[in-house]
C-alpha cells in the first residue's frame, strides 16, 4: 500500500480547491491536502506540514506567484511545484517551465493532473537522490581533502614528466616551499646529486612498473638535506599510459641519524676497545723508550756530548703518547687534561715540528691574530689536531701547494649557530684553521668524513680515524668544527673553541724544581715489565736513590716488610700480576699506616675505573723528570698525597 499523499495547495479559491483535491481522489490517490492563501499561512506550512508536492494557482491575490516560487525553491528544493491555473497564457507558462515549475495544467481540464504529478515525483526523486549523492560526494571529497591536507604525510601527485600537480601541507612543510612555487615544478630539481643518478632509474622504472619504494636525499629551501622514503603508484589512463604518479614521502632524516649515531657509537666502542686494550702494551713500549733516552741524556751530560738526537727521541715519545690519548680522548675512555693556553702560542710551538711534515714543494704558512686566545682545552691534543690536519692537508696536495695555519676570534649567535647545525652556546670563540691548495672534498663523501675508519687514501696510507679522533675531541671542550671545500680548489678545516679569560698554569701537579736528587733514601720499585723496571731503577740510582725492585706483588710485599725500618717510598704498576697495585698498597699500608705509595699505570683511566682502582697516579709513559719531582715532593711533604 502507497503510503499517503501529502499535497500543499496555494489556492485562494475553496471552490477550486475543492474540485481538484476531488478529482484526485476520483482518480485513485490517496492524498492529504492542505490548502494556504497568505503569506503568514504559507510559512506555517512550510514549517509544520512535512508535503511531498505543491500545487500552485498563478493569481492568489495576497502572493505574488514568483515571490512563492522563490521562497518555496530556497526552503524545499526536492519539492515539486506544479502550477494549476485558468488565467495564464502559454508563453507566460513557457517561461514559468523554464524557472522551474516541473508542469502546468489548466484548471477547466484536470485530466493530465494525475500523470504530471506522477512523473514530477519520480523525476524529482531522481533529482533528489542525485542531489544526495552529489552531496555526499562533495563531503566525502571534503573529508578526504581535509585528511589529504592536514595528513601528517606528505603527499604529492605529479604528471608523466614528474612536475607537480598536486601537492598537501605536509610536503610543503617538508621542503619549505608554498603551494604556488611547487605547483608546475619538477620534483627532480629537489633531487641532490648523491641521490640523482640512482634515483633517476627507479623513477623511470616507477613509471614502467607502477610500484616504487625508494630512499632518497632531498634539499629544503634553506639548503639542509633531508632523508625520506619514498612510497608511490602509478594511475593510468584508458589507454595503459601513464596519467599521473602518487607518492607517499615519510621524512626519516631523524631515524637514518640514529641509526648513525648507533653505528658511530658500535665504531667508537670498538676504537675504546682496541686503544684501551693497546694503550698498556704502547705506554709501557714509550715508557721504555723514555727511560733509556733519559738514561743517554744522563750519560751524554756527563761526557759532555751533544743531546740534540735523544731530544728528538724525548719529541717522538711525546708525540706517540699523545696519539695514544687522543684515541682514548676521543673513544671517552679517558677525560681530557684541561688546562687554560693561549692557542696563539701552540700554534706557533706546533709549527716547528709541522714543518717536518711537508715537502719541500708545500709552504707552510702562520696567519695568526693579534691578540691573545686563551682557551681552555687540552694543549697536547690540540697539538695533535694540528699535525693530524697538516697531514691530510699535505696529502691533499698532488705536488706544490701552500698550506696555512690560522687564528682568529669571533662571536658567534644563535643565527650562527642554526645555520651551522651546532648545539654550542653562543658567545666568543677562539678560531684555529687550516687552509690548503688541494683536491678538495667531493659533496659525495663530504657527510662522512668525521666517521670513524672511513678514509679515501690508498691502504696503509690512513686509518680513517684522524678526523674522527678531531671531532672528538673537540667536542669534548666544548667546540665544534666547520668544513669548507670546492673540489679541485681546496679545503678549509675551521675549529672554534671557547675563549677563557685568562690562561692559567697546568693543573697536573708540579714540574721538576732541578733540585730534585735523592740522599740515598731507599725506594721500592714494583713493576712487572722488564724494559720499564731496569730503565725506572737506573734513572733513580744515578739521581741519588737506593732501589730495590720487585716484579709482583707479592714480593713487593715480602721486601717492604724485610726493609721496613728503611724502604721510605714505593712506586707500583697500578696492573700486577695476581694482586694489584691498589690491594698491594693496603697490605703496604698494614705493615706501615702511612707508607706513601706512587702509582704508575699504563692503563686509561676507565679501564683502572672498571678493575675497582682508583687513586692519583703518574700515567705512563712519565718523564723521568716529572716523576723525579713527584717523589721528592712525597718524600719531603707526605700528607700531600
Amino acid at each position: 500500500m502507497e503510503p499517503t499523499l501529502k499535497i500543499l495547495a496555494i489556492e485562494d479559491s475553496p471552490a477550486d480547491f475543492i474540485l481538484v483535491e476531488r478529482h484526485l481522489r476520483q482518480q485513485g490517490m490517496d492524498v492529504e491536502c492542505l490548502r494556504v492563501d497568505s503569506g503568514e499561512a504559507l510559512e506555517k506550512a512550510i514549517n509544520d506540514f512535512d508535503c511531498d508536492l505543491v500545487l500552485s494557482d498563478f493569481s492568489v491575490p495576497s502572493l505574488d506567484f514568483h515571490d512563492t516560487f522563490a521562497l518555496l525553491q530556497s526552503r524545499l528544493p526536492d519539492l515539486p511545484v506544479i502550477l494549476v491555473s485558468g488565467s495564464v497564457g502559454e508563453e507566460q507558462a513557457v517561461e514559468l517551465l523554464k524557472l522551474g515549475v516541473c508542469d502546468f495544467i489548466l484548471k477547466d481540464n484536470l485530466t493530465r493532473l494525475v500523470p504530471a504529478i506522477k512523473r514530477s515525483l519520480k523525476e524529482f526523486a531522481v533529482i533528489k537522490a542525485r542531489r544526495t549523492a552529489e552531496q555526499a560526494l562533495l563531503e566525502s571529497e571534503s573529508r578526504f581533502r581535509e585528511l589529504f591536507e592536514y595528513s601528517p604525510v606528505a603527499y604529492q601527485s605529479l604528471d608523466e614528466s614528474g612536475i607537480f600537480l598536486d601537492v598537501n601541507s605536509r610536503l610543503l612543510e617538508l621542503l619549505g616551499y608554498s603551494r604556488e612555487e611547487l605547483i608546475g615544478t619538477s620534483f627532480c630539481d629537489f633531487w641532490t646529486a648523491a641521490t640523482r643518478p640512482g634515483f633517476e632509474e627507479k623513477f623511470a622504472a616507477f613509471k614502467r612498473e607502477g610500484r616504487v619504494k625508494a630512499e632518497l636525499e632531498l634539499l629544503r629551501r634553506d639548503g639542509q638535506r633531508i632523508i625520506v622514503l619514498l612510497e608511490g603508484r602509478v594511475q593510468q589512463d584508458a589507454h595503459g599510459g601513464v596519467l599521473r604518479t602518487h607518492c607517499v614521502l615519510y621524512d626519516i632524516s631523524e631515524l637514518r641519524n640514529l641509526e648513525e649515531q648507533l653505528r658511530q657509537s658500535q665504531k667508537m666502542e670498538a676504537v675504546g676497545q682496541l686503544a684501551g686494550g693497546v694503550a698498556h702494551d704502547f705506554n709501557n713500549i714509550m715508557q721504555v723508550i723514555l727511560g733509556n733516552a733519559q738514561l743517554q741524556l744522563m750519560s751524554n751530560q756527563q761526557l759532555d756530548r751533544e743531546n740534540r738526537y735523544v731530544e728528538e727521541i724525548f719529541r717522538a715519545v711525546e708525540r706517540g703518547s699523545s696519539l695514544t690519548r687522543s684515541l682514548l680522548v676521543f673513544s671517552r675512555r679517558q677525560p681530557l687534561e684541561l688546562t687554560c693556553f693561549d692557542l696563539n702560542g701552540l700554534v706557533q710551538e706546533s709549527r716547528k715540528l709541522a714543518v717536518r711534515l711537508v715537502t719541500e714543494e708545500i709552504s707552510l704558512k702562520l696567519e695568526l691574530c693579534n691578540q691573545d686566545l686563551n682557551v681552555r682545552g687540552d694543549a697536547g691534543l690540540v697539538q695533535q689536531v694540528i699535525f693530524n690536519l697538516v697531514t691530510n692537508a699535505r696529502d691533499a696536495i698532488s705536488s706544490q701547494g701552500m698550506i696555512t695555519i690560522g687564528t682568529k676570534s669571533v662571536v658567534i649567535d644563535k643565527d650562527f649557530i642554526s645555520r651551522h647545525g651546532s648545539d654550542s652556546p653562543e658567545g666568543r670563540y677562539a678560531v684555529l684553521s687550516v687552509k690548503d691548495s688541494g683536491c678538495g672534498i667531493s659533496e659525495e663523501i663530504m657527510g662522512r668524513i668525521f666517521e670513524p675508519f672511513f678514509t679515501t687514501k690508498e691502504a696503509g696510507k690512513g686509518t680513517g680515524l684522524g678526523l674522527a679522533m678531531i671531532y672528538g675531541t673537540i667536542r669534548q671542550m666544548a667546540g665544534f668544527i666547520i668544513v669548507n671545500s670546492n673540489t679541485g680548489v681546496g679545503t678549509t678545516i675551521e675549529i672554534y673553541i671557547p675563549l677563557a679569560n685568562k690562561v692559567r698554569a697546568p693543573a697536573d701537579g708540579p714540574a721538576s724544581t732541578g733540585n730534585d736528587s735523592g740522599n740515598g733514601e731507599l725506594l721500592l720499585l714494583v713493576e712487572d715489565e722488564d724494559g720499564v723496571r731496569d730503565s725506572l731503577s737506573q734513572i733513580l740510582v744515578i739521581s741519588g736513590y737506593r732501589v730495590i725492585c720487585a716484579a709482583n706483588a707479592s714480593d713487593a710485599v715480602r721486601l717492604a716488610r724485610e726493609n721496613i725500618s728503611e724502604v721510605k717510598l714505593a712506586i707500583m704498576d697500578m696492573i700486577l700480576p695476581g694482586m694489584n697495585g691498589m690491594e698491594a698498597a693496603v697490605e703496604l699500608h698494614r705493615i706501615k699506616p702511612d707508607f706513601p705509595v706512587l702509582f704508575l699505570s699504563g692503563y686509561s683511566e676507565e679501564t683502572l675505573e672498571s678493575k675497582g682502582i682508583t687513586g692519583y697516579h703518574l700515567q705512563k709513559p712519565v718523564h723521568p723528570a716529572q716523576l723525579l719531582g713527584q717523589i721528592r715532593r712525597l718524600l719531603d711533604e707526605p700528607g700531600d698525597f
